[in-house]
């Protein structure tokens, strides 16, 4: 009986092709020996040798590209927390002169609708929402 032993096919990974192109460019031994040294075809090394040249300044590119979508990201999360930090001021502000006012008019015994002292030179931003219709105090007075 004859028996045929299935040889599977090796699997090499990117870090060994790379490494075997760059001794194959470098060209410090010579082709033969660089294929006994690895135990690979002429073939297959000049292959891996194409494929790095061509390739190569893909690596570059995505590096630089990479660099912009964070620069991006960076600018653009700065931005909101400078927003941010204006609409808290904003807030802290408001709600000072109001809380303040109602206090006032607590002092005086108005219990009388109330209306901020301080009209707010900027406008409320959109996210924020001010009920019109309450007439309890975000401070607690009435």
């Amino acid at each position: 009986m004859n028996e045929t032993k299935k040889v599977s096919r090796r699997k090499y990974t990117a870090e060994f092709k790379a490494k075997v192109a760059l001794e194959a460019m470098q060209e410090n031994q010579t082709l033969p020996e660089l294929c006994s040294k690895y135990q690979l075809s002429p073939n297959q090394v000049n292959q891996w040798k194409k494929r790095l040249r061509e390739r190569s300044a893909e690596a570059f590119r995505a590096d630089a590209s990479g660099r912009g979508d964070k620069d991006r990201l960076i600018e653009q999360l700065y931005k909101t927390i400078g927003e941010l930090t204006m609409d808290v001021e904003f807030l802290k502000k408001s709600c000072f002169h109001e809380c303040r006012a109602a206090l006032r008019d607590g002092l005086q015994g108005g219990e009388a609708e109330h209306t901020p002292s301080v009209r707010a030179s900027r406008p409320v931003p959109r996210h924020v929402v001010r009920s019109t219709t309450s007439t309890s105090n975000a401070c607690g007075a009435a």
